[in-house]
């Protein structure tokens, strides 16, 4: 349908002395009708097209402007603002000129491309090598000014060359967040459109085809308790105006607590997949479209709605990540964290799949009281990758948990399948010293898993020992800021720690550096496998069943015998595991408990 308003534009300038001027018009209905004739139902287009071009106008001027008693008025007016511009003269470029536009333009490339090579060559000094040992930043090296009050998230790009910040409210009421260049030590570039705090963000990159391979595409997916997830794309030139972009805008029906990238079902050629949690709508995918060749964001479509992973049930979701397992944990209102697998099903009837959610565990903890799980961090690769657990250890539990939550601890848990579906969550080790009761302030872990950082609402940073659970005070690095420090980032490519405080007037984010060597993970027995053992001679869950240390070491052991049969086309491991899951808790359980007498050893 079209709607018509009409307004004089050279009366409408002409007395604001070149400044802007707003209207709003009234909207009429295009009734069609043809001057000198009765009115009736439309014409057809072709007699339109010919008496409109006899009149040189279109018939609803001639319409608005001599039949007013056959004006239909729209319930509804269009506002909008004029202003007088200088005149454009046109521009007529010769062959010459445009070959030489064009020369100007790939030399402004190649020096993009040079710049980000100067970039990468100045954090070449902080670099982290792959398999080395992670060093603990203490050298305040940058602050990155910040504004409102302070920066309640902070995270890393994927190659750790840009700190994004999202900060409290600017002075037109945003809630903006600030992209640093991290090897320039200044602001890159800064994105608006949130209304209410940012609860979460994460990075997406989708090639690494520049120089150094650092990523030509990298987006910010960020949530928000204003209802809405945003994606930006991170322009190549830096600017400090707040950038308006093309950004895909996905609307949720209340608060957006928390937002994730799927890892596998993102590496497709054509859209990347965002699962975002909050109130009132559970867990809910989006597939998110992009056009390589055109630098933008293509509109997005929900996949995966609210009633195929509901959280109602439980609360609201208030965390949600991926493991390198490709599985989905979610954390809910009322101290549950349930665990999906999202996959491609067959449409029944029809050619195409679409995305659902299974179900897998739903585990709970008696150790931690019914506390919410305000946010987790999945760090089974990070321990693993610091020999601090083996593949025996690996093979009793699903994953390894980093949690906070608002009881001043934060802890190192490890979920554990059990018998009949149930399961739960203990407690490996504990982390105290921390003041968490209030905001939800989050923690950290380093690339090698020795070292858990996280802020405090005392302004300080803190530091333990993954191992032992001390505090690593002589060794962590000064702050103190008046408000609580409410996030942590610590670099996975380099030697970098950043902290950033909120409600503390604007306070900036700080960035420590420190100077790495090649020093390998050091091998021996894995402190935190012994840490279990000791600790849990057996594993409880809800319904009572348990497992004594001696059908641990075994099960693990058998796990893990002959996996690589590549000849077979199946998990082996997979296979085992469900076996003796299905083995749990039957009287053919209990029969090969006691057949069961392996040595007091290490598995």
């Amino acid at each position: 349908r079209i709607y018509w308003g009409f307004l004089r534009a050279p009366w409408a300038c002409a007395p604001a002395g070149g400044g802007r001027k707003t209207f709003r018009l009234q909207l009429y209905r295009y009734r069609y009708h043809v001057p000198g004739e009765p009115a009736r139902a439309a014409v057809d287009g072709a007699t339109m097209r010919s008496k409109e071009m006899d009149a040189g106008a279109p018939w609803v001027l001639w319409e608005y402007d001599w039949l007013p008693s056959r004006r239909q008025t729209y319930p509804a007016c269009l506002q909008l603002t004029l202003q007088l511009v200088d005149r454009i003269a046109p521009v007529i470029r010769t062959i010459e000129e445009a070959e030489a536009e064009q020369a100007g333009a790939v030399q402004r490339k190649s020096s993009v491309e040079n710049m980000s090579a100067r970039v990468h060559s100045e954090l070449l000094e902080h670099v982290r090598p792959p398999g080395a040992l992670a060093v603990l930043p203490a050298t305040l090296r940058m602050q990155f000014p910040t504004v409102g009050s302070g920066a309640f998230r902070i995270a890393h790009s994927p190659c750790g060359n840009f700190l994004a910040a999202a900060c409290g409210p600017s002075d037109d009421g945003d809630f903006e967040i600030l992209v640093f260049s991290v090897a320039r030590g200044k602001l890159h570039c800064v994105f608006g459109h949130h209304h209410r705090l940012v609860y979460d963000m994460v990075w997406h990159s989708a090639n690494k085809e520049g120089p150094q391979r650092i990523p030509r595409h990298q987006w910010i997916i960020s949530s928000s308790s204003d209802g809405a997830v945003f994606v930006f794309e991170l322009p190549e030139e830096s600017s400090s105006e707040v950038l308006h972009p093309v950004v895909q805008h996905l609307l949720h029906p209340s608060n957006v607590y928390t937002v994730a990238v799927h890892p596998t079902l993102s590496q497709m050629a054509d859209q990347f997949y965002v699962a975002a949690g909050g109130r009132e709508f559970g867990i809910r995918f989006w597939g998110v479209s992009y056009r390589m060749e055109n630098r933008h964001l293509a509109h997005g479509h929900s996949r995966v709605g609210a009633d195929i992973v509901p959280g109602i049930d439980h609360g609201a979701v208030l965390c949600v990540r991926f493991s390198h397992k490709d599985v989905m944990y979610a954390s809910y209102e009322d101290g549950i964290i349930i665990s999906w697998k999202v996959f491609w099903a067959p449409v029944s009837g029809h050619s195409h799949s679409t995305l659902a959610a299974q179900q897998l565990r739903e585990f709970s903890s008696r150790e931690i009281g019914g506390a919410q799980v305000h946010s987790f961090s999945i760090v089974t690769a990070e321990l693993k990758a610091g020999n601090m657990v083996d593949s025996g250890m690996l093979a009793l539990v699903e994953d390894f948990m980093l949690t906070s939550t608002k009881d001043n601890v934060v802890r190192l848990c490890a979920l554990h399948p059990s018998a009949r579906g149930n399961a739960a969550f203990r407690v490996v080790r504990e982390f105290q010293g921390l003041k968490c009761s209030v905001f939800q302030v989050r923690s950290n872990i380093s690339p090698d898993g020795r070292m858990v950082v996280s802020g405090s609402e005392d302004g300080k940073l803190m530091v333990w020992d993954t191992a032992t659970g001390k505090l690593l005070a002589d060794k962590t690095p000064f702050v103190q800021v008046s408000g609580p420090v409410t996030d942590v980032s610590w670099s996975v490519t380099h030697h970098i720690l950043c902290c950033s405080a909120f409600r503390a007037d604007a306070a900036p984010v700080l960035v420590f550096c420190g100077v790495g060597t090649k020093t390998p993970v050091p091998t021996g027995p894995p402190p935190l496998l012994q840490r279990m053992l000791e600790v849990h001679d057996t594993v409880a869950d809800p319904s009572g069943f348990t497992e004594d240390r001696n059908l641990q070491r075994w099960k693990a052991k058998w796990v893990e015998e002959n996996v690589a049969r590549p000849e077979m086309h199946i998990d082996v491991r997979g296979l085992k595991e469900k076996i003796v899951s299905q083995l749990m808790g039957t009287n053919k359980y209990n029969q090969l408990k006691q057949s069961v007498a392996l040595p007091d050893e290490k598995v």
